[in-house]
């Protein structure tokens, strides 16, 4: 597929690739501007997706005081030792009065040294207990990608018509990792239109990093995460999925993909659909 195939309207959101694993209508009736009826639930999930990047910002916050704290900890001790040297060779060559001088500013200069150190455990301490509550056990956080409302910083694939941002982009081992966070109900296990825009963001990774990541982490709520391999198989399937969706712009025939009279229930374009389940 070469980048003149993807017309600009064409181009597919990640957030769209979910919708429509979870029901090709539903997504048809969102891209066609169709309102959603639960407004309140849509607020809920806002607003907790902020909450969870503000912890994660938090996150970012000590880990870099606690790395200040560090470095100033190491020069300070080292100044401090160059001038118990120098208080040693003084008390060779010079009076001792002049030593005992030295050895009070090396002093001096190491209660410092520990007063920054009680700073930076001060410091790793909260970076610990704020990770705890997000969920995030280990990795560097680079981007809160939710939390750019302005669009900002928002990846593209000219090679799949295909963009998106993932609510966190961690690296773990030299590897950029995308993390998708679901609120709400915790499921059984990750749900297939939840792979879909986890696999999207992956393959925006990709294109980004010039190689695929290994895995993507869907989260559910602070304490459920699952690590979806990113292999040939979705990767594949995603490709599929996208021609799919493209076809159905071209041709505006998208029709409902289950017989689940429960997940009709609770899809908030029930209203207006017209192939709901009674």
């Amino acid at each position: 597929m070469s980048e003149s195939e993807v017309p600009p309207e064409e181009f597919i959101s990640a957030a769209e690739l979910e919708k429509y694993g979870y029901c090709p209508l539903s997504w048809w009736y969102s891209r066609e501007g169709a309102d959603e009826a639960d407004k309140a639930r849509l607020d809920e999930g806002v607003r907790d997706h902020k909450e969870y990047e503000s912890q994660l910002k938090l996150i970012n916050e000590y880990e870099g005081a606690s790395k200040e704290a560090e470095a100033t900890v190491a020069i300070f001790s080292i100044v401090a030792t160059a001038i118990a040297v120098i208080a040693l060779i003084i008390s060779i060559y010079q009076t001792v009065e002049w030593s005992y001088a030295a050895i009070a500013l090396a002093l001096f200069w190491l209660l410092a040294a520990a007063l920054f150190l009680t700073f930076s455990l001060k410091y790793t301490d909260r970076a610990l207990k704020a990770r705890r509550t997000s969920g995030v056990s280990h990795g560097q956080i680079l981007d809160v990608g939710a939390a750019a409302d302005t669009g900002d910083g928002i990846m593209e694939s000219k090679q799949y018509g295909l963009r998106g941002l993932p609510d966190v982009v961690l690296r773990v081992d030299d590897e950029l990792i995308p993390v998708e966070v679901k609120t709400g109900r915790v499921p059984r296990g990750p749900l297939f239109s939840h792979i879909l825009q986890l696999a999207a963001y992956c393959m925006l990774i990709e294109e980004h990093q010039g190689r695929p990541p290994p895995y993507g982490i869907l989260q559910y709520g602070k304490h459920t995460r699952h690590e979806i391999d990113y292999d040939d198989e979705l990767k594949w399937t995603l490709v599929n999925k996208l021609m799919e969706m493209r076809q159905t712009i071209r041709t505006g025939n998208a029709h409902r993909n289950h017989r689940r009279p429960g997940k009709c229930a609770s899809c908030s374009r029930r209203e207006g659909c017209s192939e709901r389940l009674a």
